[in-house]
C-alpha cells in the first residue's frame, strides 16, 4: 500500500495514488494517536512509525541548524494524570 515498487501499480496515476496516500497519513498523523491512524487505513501503527520516521528525517537533513546556540524542551508528564505532550524550542541568539 504505501510503496509502488512491487505492489503492482501501473503507470503515474498509480504513483500518485500511493503520494496522496503518504501524504495523508503524515497529514494525520499530527492529529490523531499512530495506533487509531493504523487502524483507519488498514496498517500496523509500526509501519506508520517507519512512514513517519523516514520523512522526518528528510525534513531534518534539510535544516541548518549551525547557528542553534541554546535548546529547550518541556513536557508534560503523563505519571500527572495528563496526556504526554512535548514542546522543543531553538535559540539562535545567546543571552
Amino acid at each position: 500500500m504505501w510503496s509502488a515498487a512491487g505492489s503492482g501499480a501501473v503507470g503515474a496515476a498509480g504513483k500518485w495514488v500511493y503520494a496522496s496516500v503518504r501524504a495523508y497519513v503524515i497529514l494525520m498523523a499530527q492529529q490523531m494517536p499512530i495506533y487509531s491512524l493504523g487502524q483507519l487505513v488498514g496498517e500496523h501503527d509500526t509501519r506508520l512509525w517507519r512512514l513517519l520516521h523516514h520523512y522526518v528525517d528528510c525534513a531534518r537533513e534539510q535544516v541548518d541548524m549551525s547557528a542553534t546556540v541554546r535548546v529547550g524542551m518541556d513536557e508534560t508528564s503523563k505519571s500527572r494524570g495528563m496526556i504526554m505532550s512535548a514542546c522543543l524550542w531553538t535559540s539562535t541568539s545567546a543571552r
